[in-house]
């Protein structure tokens, strides 16, 4: 079995594949929404019943145990880690005993980078397939149910529906040791004492198709009046729509009319992944602005625990408290990591080079062709005349058309790059890191050009074959380390000062560890018990299993690979007759 290291965003091959699929599937996919294809598809069968029915509680005393897990398939280590751990038959967590559930629920991304045969194979299938290859004995088969994220739309749900949902010539389908009935990319599910399931598929603009609405609204007819809903997104709206106020994208309205117009607010448990760690917003305030007391069982979560494999998100400097409508507040409960954490994990940002070798190509290639399309002859003048060579530098971007051109597209690139979600942002900061670099290149091209040539004579178009080649090579090490390093420096500052660049600050570290998922227990009487189980460092060394393990074992399990209570666990006590 292949270990597949994190995904290097940051590497130049992976940021062109990325950025290629991204763009092809943003202009295709929402001319050629697939959710509608699936809609039209059902048109004009026999009536069938539009949910599905969760498999028998298993659970001593008639309980009924499941659970959620999003934002799997990147890296070996973390991925195996939370597979072997949520496929452990029980856990003891903080004294708690807790059973593996019945009924898996993915909860979006299901595989990084880019949804493909190979990556859905070696990224999620293997370490799968390794942890749960099939039910143990006397063990009846779990079920297993998918949301899509961004990242399996893609390739517009290809990969997604081979796994999930299609129907391979009339086998009974499997993913590893869990069935799979899944025929939509998204579902209802009927679960016991008066709970119901939902997973909705938000594409890639965080919005649901009125095929989608018109399903969920005929399941909606069918529960009971105190029955409750467990709703589970791909993206954390409640999150998403805070942190990018002014983007259309991360738009509330459409939520804000499906939860209220079409769900009736039976939802009592909102959960999503898409956000990289584990936060619990929980509600202070209901629909009419009047405080819950601080002791009531039946207050609604808003979870997002996108810690199944992907590198982590930072839980410093984002948004702490949701309102809904001016009156309807939610309040932030729990983070893990504790944002203190998160803010030193951000630190590494200044090993960019490190954490990032190969993204300094990149920076290397931009600062050698700059220089070229300068060539400003800089070297005869020393430290004492910085205010001549600047000027002769910005005289060449005057005179020479090409200087002046490339310029102003690495500005409008880095313009592109920054944080698109605040135009003001966007139009302050590319600029200032574009100038940045270009600060960087003037000081590291002066030095190089001081060090090869002197003399007031010469030009660099009068450097011999050796010194063009030497000079070439210096400026692009220089532009390797130096292009790194403001790189670093400016996620830094983006995400410590500014809180923007969210995602590209903490994809660029590649942490590995602080993950979790969410374990649920329905009770008899029907209390929803909630178990955020985190992981605090995923395992990183491994070895071949002998026979009765798992063909691949930790060498060594320490006492912060073992999974535990993030907090609670937290009791929802379903209200009768509301």
């Amino acid at each position: 079995m292949k270990k597949e290291k994190m995904t290097g965003w940051y590497d130049p091959g992976q940021l062109a594949r990325t950025g290629v699929q991204v763009a092809i599937s943003t202009i295709f996919g929402r001319h050629a929404d697939r959710r509608q294809l699936q809609g039209l598809a059902k048109e004009g069968e026999p009536p069938e019943k539009p949910f599905y029915d969760a498999p028998p509680a298993a659970g001593s005393n008639g309980e009924f145990w499941f659970d959620y897990i999003a934002d799997v398939g990147d890296g070996f280590n973390p991925t195996y880690t939370m597979a072997c751990c949520i496929t452990e038959p029980e856990l003891t967590l903080n004294g708690e005993q807790t059973q593996q559930g019945q009924l898996l629920i993915f909860g979006g991304d299901e595989v990084y980078p880019l949804a493909s045969q190979e990556n859905y194979k070696q990224r999620l299938i293997d370490p799968y397939a390794a942890a749960f290859s099939k039910p143990r004995d006397g063990q009846s088969t779990p079920e297993v149910y998918a949301v899509p994220g961004n990242h399996d739309w893609y390739d517009s749900l290809a990969e997604f529906g081979f796994n999930f949902m299609e129907d391979h010539f009339g086998r009974t389908r499997q993913f590893c040791g869990w069935k799979s009935s899944q025929e939509r990319s998204y579902f209802a599910i009927k679960l016991p004492a008066g709970w119901w399931l939902f997973g909705t598929d938000m594409q890639l603009g965080s919005a649901l198709d009125n095929q989608q609405m018109k399903y969920f609204q005929n399941v909606v007819k069918l529960m009971g009046p105190d029955d409750r809903i467990i709703l589970c997104n791909a993206e954390p709206h409640w999150i998403t729509s805070s942190l990018y106020p002014d983007d259309p994208a991360y738009n509330n309205r459409n939520m804000g009319f499906f939860e209220g117009h079409i769900l009736k607010h039976k939802v009592a448990v909102h959960i999503a992944g898409d956000r990289h760690y584990y936060r619990r917003h929980e509600e202070i305030t209901d629909t009419k602005g009047k405080p819950i007391p601080p002791d009531s069982k039946s207050k609604i979560q808003k979870i997002t625990a996108g810690g199944g494999g992907a590198f982590l998100h930072p839980t410093h400097n984002e948004t702490g408290v949701e309102n809904v409508g001016r009156r309807h507040k939610y309040e932030l409960r729990k983070s893990f990591p504790e944002p203190s954490e998160s803010w030193r994990l951000g630190l590494k940002n200044f090993f960019f080079p490190f954490m990032n070798p190969k993204f300094g190509i990149v920076t290397a290639i931009v600062y050698v062709l700059t220089a070229w399309a300068f060539i400003a002859p800089i070297g005869q003048y020393g430290l004492s005349d910085f205010t001549t060579a600047l000027q002769v530098v910005l005289h060449r971007m005057v005179e020479q058309p090409i200087a002046f051109i490339w310029t102003a597209l690495i500005f409008a690139g880095f313009v592109l790059f920054t944080d698109t979600h605040s135009k003001l942002y966007r139009w302050i900061g590319g600029p200032l890191h574009g100038l940045a670099h270009l600060a960087g290149l003037f000081f590291v091209s002066w030095g190089v050009s001081r060090w090869i040539d002197s003399t007031p004579r010469h030009s660099p178009l009068d450097w011999t074959w050796w010194q063009v080649i030497i000079g070439v090579l210096a400026i692009a090490a220089g532009g390797y380390i130096v292009g790194s390093l403001i790189m670093g420096i400016y996620l830094f500052i983006s995400l410590n000062i500014f809180k923007r660049h969210h995602n590209e600050a903490f994809s660029s570290i590649k942490v590995e560890d602080y993950k979790n998922f969410v374990r649920f227990k329905i009770e008899p009487n029907g209390d929803l018990v909630i178990y955020p189980v985190g992981v605090k460092k995923v395992i990183k060394k491994w070895r071949d299993g002998s026979k009765g393990e798992r063909p691949v074992m930790p060498v060594e399990e320490k006492e912060e690979n073992k999974p535990f209570l993030i907090e609670g666990p937290i009791r929802y006590v379903k209200p009768v007759g509301s």
